[in-house]
């Protein structure tokens, strides 16, 4: 089955991708990452970054944070080139997701997107977001998405957000709503270091109380 895009009036609005996705994939037994993707049509590396991070933020058990984790960098990569179409290996786009709970995320999700959107101005200070600058956020989105794929508890939820709220400025070309989002994704990536040296220091701990250091 394949999505019609996104009007062009409203590529850069999350928000209504995920409501018009909602609508499509009622009914629908699964649906692939690919078939999402193509949902969103033009709309840019921007909204596909924005809706792949909501995605971790599902309770999903097993390895699906490392793989998306994976994916975001990846991407992430292809904003630092410069790049305005997404690729996506066809293994990836052929894994599935569970459209009640994708209906469930976008429902969740929408609210704050629109509040979001609400507060944000098209091109303002957009010496931020221009060519230059895309290529330094795609750098520390794949920083983010490297914290993603890391397995720590409660890893992921800061990166997430920090990567939403950077696709959500560069989206809308809003160099204020930038700043706003550099800040986050510096406490996300703070965080993570706290998260990795704690992690490092049990495992010591633990080596030694067995006898194993």
């Amino acid at each position: 089955m394949t999505f019609a895009p996104e009007p062009f009036s409203q590529r850069w609005m999350a928000s209504a991708a995920l409501q018009s996705l909602s609508l499509r994939v009622d009914g629908r037994e699964q649906v692939t990452i690919g078939e999402v993707l193509d949902c969103l049509g033009r709309t840019g590396v921007g909204l596909t970054i924005v809706l792949l991070s909501l995605i971790t933020l599902i309770p999903i058990p097993g390895p699906l944070g490392v793989g998306l984790g994976t994916c975001l960098a990846f991407v992430a990569l292809q904003v630092m080139a410069g790049s305005r179409r997404l690729w996506l290996p066809e293994w990836l786009r052929r894994r599935h997701l569970s459209p009640p709970l994708l209906q469930k995320m976008c429902a969740r999700a929408t609210p704050w997107l629109q509040k979001a959107e609400r507060r944000m101005r098209r091109r303002r200070l957009k010496g931020l977001t221009g060519t230059l600058a895309r290529s330094l956020i795609g750098l520390l989105m794949v920083l983010l998405g490297i914290a993603i794929a890391l397995p720590l508890p409660t890893g992921n939820l800061l990166p997430a957000i920090s990567l939403i709220l950077l696709a959500l400025a560069m989206t809308a070309r809003d160099g204020m709503a930038m700043l706003a989002a550099l800040g986050v994704s510096a406490l996300a990536l703070a965080w993570t270091g706290v998260l990795l040296v704690a992690g490092a220091q049990i495992t010591d701990r633990l080596l030694t109380w067995t006898g194993l250091a």
